[in-house]
């Protein structure tokens, strides 16, 4: 199997065993699934002929998780295992809330279709939210029985060791794999009284539920990739928050000063303090008290560090909390004094699309062009495609934005802050190009904090920000873009 991303061979005959018609949701293009169950099936046949009893096992994955359109069965010693990457990882199948867990069924069925034998290769956490409170009670609950039903055979979860995050659904998903006609509710009444103490245990039981409940009627956005922080962000408001303190108050009383089940539910209520700590870092990011989200920042990894040496959580913990956190907070806490921010740009822009790279020549980046047909659009307040103004799926390979924002008299050294950027961006500022895809440094990732000196650019009143990038979905920005007069 190739790595995570699309570095998919595009010689002529790979290609020509593509089937155009087959494409892979998650990106628009084209799968790749017939060219990989068509190797897989020629390694099975002769497998199979000297070894029939032997079981060969293969990823549904990435760019190849739809099923393929060979139109035959493949060898009866495959094993298919259904490996959902790119699908929500919040909800299950069949959710009312997710259009890619309901996609997620037809690519059972269509496997099923043509393999003797599938698997499920899944996911026991939600990625990159830093080991705060996550449930998949009803998730586990569903599928694993569905599953079993559909002629699965096993079921492999990738699973983080972090008990004060995800400690029921981890016990609760291990007992139903071996025996999936089990009592689900039973097995987890069993578990709250026996680890939390016959009275915490029913406070928890509640708490988790909640929990549980707060997940599963999350709103997932049309790409079903909804997963990460920004889901805790929108999970964790103010007053769910409130009633998770409460309930988790409320159950150190009933399990009293010392013991084990004290501390079970302190374990638990530390998974809830990552989350208070996590939404204050964002409340002062919001509000521009960077030096304070800093502050708050360095307790919540000195606090983890301390849980993942007495191995009581995972250590993706802290390098998630690192990659997914730290370098916004600490390139933001850099923007604070002696350096001042002018202007913080406006959440709403205006979007076009420019499906075959002509924008440029037609005026998109000019300060005179008018955009008043163009669609408007939150950058970072919500993703562009759950706000619903943006289409699922296109044909065009870029998409235009451009917002006007107001600017003092140019002064010292001016830059424009971006806290999370496409890599793939070209940016124009009043009609020039500022920034290009080409003369930035290479990344891993697709987004990163990225600043910008417009010291020339920019000028007083107003001032015209225009990007064009290859079409992803999600956020444009992640935060406000800033204008900031630096002191060097």
């Amino acid at each position: 199997s190739p790595p995570d991303g699309t570095s998919y061979c595009q010689c002529r005959a790979c290609k020509a065993q593509d089937d155009p018609k087959l494409i892979e949701p998650s990106t628009g293009k084209v799968s790749m699934s017939n060219r990989y169950a068509d190797f897989f099936d020629y390694v099975g046949r002769r497998v199979y002929e000297r070894h029939p009893k032997s079981i060969l096992g293969f990823y549904c994955y990435a760019g190849y998780t739809q099923p393929p359109t060979l139109k035959r069965k493949l060898s009866p010693n495959l094993c298919a295992w259904i490996a959902p990457i790119r699908y929500c990882w919040i909800h299950g199948m069949g959710n009312p809330h997710c259009r890619s867990r309901d996609q997620l069924k037809d690519v059972i069925d269509g496997w099923a279709r043509v393999v003797s034998k599938i698997g499920y290769r899944t996911y026991n956490y939600n990625y990159g939210d830093c080991a705060l409170p996550f449930s998949k009670l009803s998730v586990w609950k569903h599928d694993i029985p569905y599953l079993k039903e559909k002629g699965c055979i096993g079921i492999n979860f990738e699973t983080l060791p972090c008990w004060m995050a995800y400690g029921p659904h981890i016990y609760q998903g291990l007992r139903l794999a071996y025996s999936p006609a089990a009592d689900s509710d039973a097995i987890m009444d069993d578990y709250y009284e026996n680890f939390y103490g016959p009275e915490a245990g029913a406070v928890m039981k509640r708490f988790w539920t909640e929990v549980d409940r707060a997940f599963r009627d999350f709103q997932c956005d049309p790409t079903g990739k909804s997963r990460g922080l920004e889901v805790m962000a929108r999970v964790y408001g103010p007053r769910f928050l409130a009633r998770c303190r409460d309930l988790i108050a409320e159950a150190r009383e009933k399990a009293g000063d010392r013991g084990k089940y004290a501390e079970r539910v302190a374990l638990t209520g530390e998974a809830v303090e990552n989350a208070v700590e996590y939404m204050q870092i964002r409340e002062a990011v919001e509000a521009g008290r960077y030096k304070a989200a800093k502050q708050v920042y360095d307790k919540l990894i000195l606090r983890n560090r301390k849980l993942v040496a007495a191995g009581l959580t995972s250590h993706y913990t802290i390098k998630y909390l690192q990659r997914f956190l730290g370098k916004e907070v600490e390139f933001l806490q850099a923007t604070g004094a002696p350096n001042q921010v002018l202007v913080k740009l406006p959440d709403v822009w205006r979007y076009a699309w420019d499906r075959d790279g002509t924008g440029e020549e037609k005026g998109y980046a000019r300060i005179d062009y008018d955009d008043s047909e163009w669609t408007e659009i939150p950058t970072y307040s919500e993703s562009m495609t759950h706000s619903g103004r943006l289409p699922y799926k296109t044909d065009a390979k870029y998409i235009w934005l451009r917002t006007h924002f107001e600017a003092p008299e140019p002064r010292g050294r001016m830059t424009l802050f971006f806290v999370e950027l496409t890599k793939t961006s070209t940016i124009y500022l009043n009609g020039k190009v500022i920034s290009t895809p080409l003369s930035r440094r290479r990344l891993l990732h697709d987004y990163q904090t990225f600043e910008v000196d417009v010291s020339n650019s920019i000028r007083k009143g107003d001032n015209v920000l225009a990007i064009r990038r290859v079409h992803t979905w999600g956020r444009l920005t992640g935060r406000p873009v800033m204008l900031i007069r630096k002191v060097d």
